[in-house]
């Protein structure tokens, strides 16, 4: 099992290429933002890009600072 801490900063502006955040239509997720494409990229390419659209609540809670891996070996 693997657990990640994130330090999130709420004061800055993501820009593209920036791992955010995001709540879309109420769920949470960390994806990497494309601001110009306007789409939300994942790490896994089993995953499709989330589009953002006019019509979606997505809100950008904040941007990934730094990210704390602990591994579970037990």
């Amino acid at each position: 099992m693997v657990t990640v801490l994130l330090v999130i900063d709420r004061s800055l502006t993501p820009r593209s290429g920036s791992i955010v955040i995001a709540a879309v239509d109420g769920e949470l997720c960390c994806k990497q933002i494309d601001v110009e494409g306007k789409r939300l990229l994942s790490a896994n390419e089993h995953y499709p890009p989330i589009s953002i659209s006019d019509e979606q609540d997505v809100v950008i809670e904040g941007v990934v600072k730094a990210s704390i891996r602990y591994h579970w070996l037990g």
